[in-house]
């Protein structure tokens, strides 16, 4: 214990008397330091939170007509609870296995991913890439599936490890939010 005790004392000795704590500042001041900081304004640019407060967002069954044909379908249900105005836009579906080949039409082959049109108030029409909600309003988006979705679908609850970890069930949600004067990118896992 004595030895141990005996080498740290004399390297710090050493280490004083070379000057070496005053290099290891500057090394920290001109390195390290800047380089933290750039990851955490990248982490904060680019970090996917899960869900909005008030911003509720459910599942609902449907049925759409596409051209001249109807299909079974789910509707994903945007209602503003948030006391401000919601402008929502690019809204994806990723990872979604079961979506019918009428809906995937609107796949983005870059990303793999379905984007969804919002449908546009006033019309039986899904054209709207983005939309503003108002309190209390809601935005409606359809997706056609190749069968009906079992009832399982529409009542499972996410594992709070599952929600954490980015893991889906079923799909993926993305889409981005501004939340009055506030910026949110979404990914929500179900």
């Amino acid at each position: 214990m004595d030895d141990i005790r005996d080498a740290i004392v004399s390297l710090y000795s050493w280490m004083k008397v070379n000057d070496i704590p005053n290099w290891c500042v500057i090394i920290f001041t001109v390195l390290v330091w800047p380089l933290v900081l750039l990851l955490v304004v990248y982490w904060l640019n680019t970090h996917k939170v899960n869900n909005i407060h008030n911003l509720r967002v459910s599942l609902a069954k449907a049925r759409i007509r596409i051209g001249d044909n109807v299909h079974e379908a789910f509707d994903i249900v945007f209602t503003n609870n948030t006391e401000a105005v919601v402008y929502l836009r690019n809204a994806k579906l990723r990872q979604c296995a079961f979506v019918h080949i009428d809906t995937s039409g609107s796949r983005d082959i870059a990303s793999n991913a379905i984007d969804l049109t919002f449908l546009t108030p006033g019309t039986s029409v899904y054209q709207a890439r983005q939309i503003t909600l108002d309190t209390g309003s809601d935005a409606k988006v359809s997706i056609a599936v190749n069968k009906p979705m079992p009832d399982e679908f529409y009542s499972y609850g996410v594992p709070r490890l599952y929600r954490i970890l980015g893991r889906r069930k079923y799909f993926v949600l993305e889409y981005t939010a501004m939340v009055g004067e506030k910026k949110y990118s979404v990914a929500t896992a179900y």
